[in-house]
């Protein structure tokens, strides 16, 4: 997504800063606190205090989120956020790009969460931020930057530009849904599409007169740097939006398919573990796939990793 960018502050939207200088006193000090040595500050991005909704549905209250800033430097991300009451004083980290383990993007209507998971002295870190989504053009370009601080450098010709546009009008066909995600918030333009597998959502006949819905409409995507993961959420209110997932491949240590639920096994489900590691830090992602997709995707990881090795 090319950004729409400028200046322009618009209420509870997340807007753009030119300065350290432009930042409240509070957020300031708390950057500074946390800012590496030597290290520019290439843009900052406030996101105003807000009311954001305590679940996608809307259903479940709301919560006050208080005011953030994200400052991107040429190698990593300061996350700094005031307190919850005048008396507490906020709290900043930094996260270099080249520790990240993995990130997610959510975007449900309104509602935006970004969740950078990364790897400090062998401990998980987390940073989460909250925001009105409205203003995601704003924000994509940075996180992609960001994403490409954790890629493996190293060019391999295991792809064509031809390919990649070939994928994704295959994908668009098949839904014009996952074909947008993958498109505008997920690949960047110098990746490689290598190959995807896409689930349409799957159903259950309930009393022999209605389906339900038994796991979300999904993609894998493999591209030459990363591992891209896309669902919707199972219900109709999360069935808007959309789940990013984003691995880079040198954190990926393999795939495993798990059948032990007589439930999913009865529908034809399987659960895949996508295995992440860092240093000595794992964490896993896991989806439901029927079993047609599943063995598909074993497929494209298994070719994946002997082209690779």
């Amino acid at each position: 997504m090319q950004s729409k960018g400028g200046f322009a502050r618009r209420p509870e939207h997340p807007y753009r800063i030119k300065s350290l200088a432009d930042l409240s006193d509070g957020l300031r000090r708390l950057a500074e606190q946390v800012q590496p040595y030597a290290e520019t500050i290439n843009s900052i991005y406030v996101i105003p205090e807000q009311m954001l909704s305590r679940d996608w549905s809307g259903l479940g209250g709301i919560h006050r989120v208080p005011e953030q800033a994200l400052l991107f430097t040429p190698h990593g991300v300061i996350h700094v956020q005031a307190g919850e009451t005048m008396a507490e004083i906020g709290h900043a980290q930094y996260l270099p790009g080249d520790r990240l383990l993995y990130a997610r993007l959510i975007i449900v209507l309104i509602y935006g969460r970004i969740e950078l998971v990364g790897v400090i002295d062998d401990n998980l870190t987390r940073i989460i931020v909250e925001y009105n989504s409205v203003s995601q053009e704003l924000l994509q370009p940075e996180l992609y930057k960001f994403l490409r601080l954790a890629w493996n450098q190293v060019d391999a010709e295991k792809s064509t530009d031809n390919q990649t546009a070939f994928l994704l009008n295959q994908l668009e066909q098949q839904s014009d849904k996952f074909g947008s995600g993958l498109r505008n918030y997920s690949l960047q333009k110098d990746e490689q599409l290598q190959g995807y597998v896409f689930q349409p959502r799957p159903h259950k006949q309930k009393y022999r007169i209605s389906h339900q819905p038994i796991a979300p409409a999904s993609l894998l995507a493999l591209t030459d740097k990363q591992l891209l993961i896309i669902e919707e959420g199972i219900t109709s209110a999360t069935s808007y939006g959309y789940f990013f997932t984003y691995c880079p491949n040198a954190n990926v240590v393999n795939v495993e398919t798990k059948t032990d639920d007589e439930i999913k096994t009865k529908n034809g489900l399987q659960d895949v573990c996508i295995h992440l590691r860092k240093d000595n830090v794992t964490e896993d992602h896991q989806l439901t796939l029927k079993n047609e997709h599943a063995l598909a995707f074993e497929a494209l990881w298994a070719s994946h990793a002997d082209s690779a090795s």
